[in-house]
């Protein structure tokens, strides 16, 4: 499902983690999508199509984040001619990128590359301010996202209509903030706006209407995806705002999905079957963190970790995305520290769900703290 993260703004810091699932013969193969001249490559949340086509990005050697697309076995290099630096953030099903652009200036643009790798992009424009983010696109070629409005006073989600930046607005009016994150084929927008209790909560937008999605009981919640059906996933702060777990929202009603044992967990891409990937983070008394990727199918959550074969050296950090063929998108990293995306492509069926390993037990031990952070993300040159 084509979708990312974008601007500056408030994100949730969201964390969690896994115990392993039950051994079972590895049902996934994993092809690296490469790096450029970086030695990690950054994609936080799904840009997947179902032709398996990833739209990403990676820093070269000078720190600068180098747009990319990955097909069939081959990255292309994305980054148009003149651009200081940019990003890919989502593609649809027939190839189109979009991303942002970092200017000379220092500015940010939203934009659609050309896939092809010829150095094309197309600028969107601005909401009056000096810069903005396209973070998903669907396979009508709408693009949604965020843009700062005149005077950089503040940032609003917006939506494409013939190739133009239009403000879908805020839960709370003219004051507010809001950002897209992703879209679906039939224009349902999802994201996280300012809400009336001063916290951040997921939205969803249709035909000139943004509704507020809830929490978990606590002050925030995001949404990262949406699927055919209008399914939505994302994470959420349980009451108290300690805690923030995965959730799927649906005929009105959100559903918190879990932790399998772990701290804290977040949701990032949902297929139309309804199978959820994400990432959990648990937190050990010594300090240490421990990261695992999941696939949430047919009321189970399962270490994505179990379907891969362990000599191949990876640990699944997290997943970002997931696509209606059954291949997922993680990030994973070797024993020595090195980190790549990944491409996970189901050997034994077309589903995801359908071969899911039973679960362990898992401990129902939970520590540690989440927290929402500010975090301004200027895509440009640090």
């Amino acid at each position: 499902m084509p979708r990312k993260i974008s601007l500056s703004c408030l994100l949730l810091a969201v964390l969690g983690a896994v115990s392993n699932g039950a051994s079972a013969a590895p049902t996934d193969t994993i092809s690296p999508v490469g790096l450029l001249s970086s030695p990690y490559v950054v994609d936080v949340t799904g840009s997947l199509n179902n032709s398996g086509q990833i739209a990403g990005y990676a820093y070269d050697n000078n720190q600068l984040a180098r747009a990319y697309v990955y097909s069939n076995g081959t990255r292309t290099n994305l980054d148009p001619a003149g651009a200081l630096a940019s990003r890919a953030n989502g593609i649809n099903d027939a190839g189109t990128v979009v991303g942002t652009v970092t200017q000379r200036d220092g500015s940010d643009h939203a934009t659609v590359f050309n896939g092809n790798g010829n150095g094309a992009a197309t600028d969107l424009g601005t909401l009056g301010g000096s810069s903005s983010y396209a973070n998903g696109i669907n396979n009508a070629g709408t693009v949604v996202g965020t843009a700062y409005l005149s005077a950089d006073s503040t940032f609003h989600a917006f939506m494409t209509q013939g190739g133009k930046l239009v403000d879908i607005g805020t839960l709370v009016g003219a004051g507010g903030y809001s950002e897209a994150l992703a879209i679906n084929g039939q224009g349902l927008a999802v994201g996280y706006s300012l809400a009336a209790n001063g916290g951040q909560h997921a939205f969803s937008y249709a035909n000139g209407t943004m509704i507020d999605l809830g929490t978990l009981g606590g002050a925030n919640s995001q949404a990262y995806a949406v699927n055919g059906s209008g399914t939505v996933a994302g994470v959420a702060y349980l009451a108290g705002d300690a805690l923030a777990h995965a959730f799927v929202y649906a005929n009105g009603a959100m559903t918190d999905l879990g932790t399998m044992g772990a701290t804290l967990s977040f949701a990032y891409d949902i297929d139309d079957a309804g199978d959820v990937v994400g990432g959990l983070e648990t937190y050990d008394p010594d300090g240490s963190v421990v990261k695992q990727a999941f696939l949430y199918g047919g009321g189970q959550m399962t270490d994505l970790n179990s379907l891969i074969d362990p000599a191949a050296g990876w640990n699944l950090q997290w997943a970002s995305a997931i696509n209606d063929k059954g291949q997922i998108e993680a990030r994973g990293c070797q024993a020595d520290g090195s980190c790549q995306d990944l491409l996970l492509t189901r050997v034994d069926s077309a589903h995801p769900a359908s071969n899911v390993p039973e679960p362990e037990a898992f401990s129902a031990g939970i520590a540690g703290l989440a927290l929402f952070g500010l975090l301004r993300r200027r895509r440009g040159a640090r």
